[in-house]
């Protein structure tokens, strides 16, 4: 049986300038939007030299950071935050760690201040927007 494979279409922009005007919306700044991409993190040393290797998955992300669920608590404030994209390319970006809560079921929530100029920073999030749409619309019809 032939399968054929429908793909929704999600402007990044949107999803990365999400307004919080509705009543009940969140209040951040910037707020947070779900996704659900696999990332690599490193602990980077004060001579930007890693430390250690951590893999996670970014739950959600807004204009300025990304939330992530990772297996180990992240040991220093910057880290080296790294994806392959769609087109198999690695992108990286550094980012500084906010926040680090856990062990919850199993894992460590960390929140991360992306770091870097804002065009890098936009081209990051947009990267793994896209990722995340496009591999969470793939579905297979008979």
């Amino acid at each position: 049986m032939a399968h054929q494979v429908i793909r929704n279409e999600v402007k990044t922009s949107d999803v990365v300038r999400v307004g919080a005007k509705e009543p009940g919306a969140e209040k951040r700044k910037y707020p947070r939007v779900p996704v659900f991409v696999p990332i690599s993190c490193s602990s980077l040393d004060n001579d930007s030299m890693p430390m250690d290797q951590n893999m996670g998955v970014i739950k959600d992300v807004s204009q300025t950071g990304i939330g992530i669920e990772a297996t180990l608590r992240s040991r220093t404030g910057v880290l080296d935050l790294t994806f392959v994209d769609l087109t198999n390319e690695t992108v990286t970006l550094k980012g500084k760690v906010v926040f680090s809560r856990g062990p919850s079921a199993g894992t460590h929530k960390i929140g991360v201040k992306l770091l870097g100029k804002a065009t890098e920073i936009e081209d990051f999030v947009k990267k793994f927007v896209r990722y995340h749409h496009y591999t969470n619309n793939l579905k297979c019809v008979d």
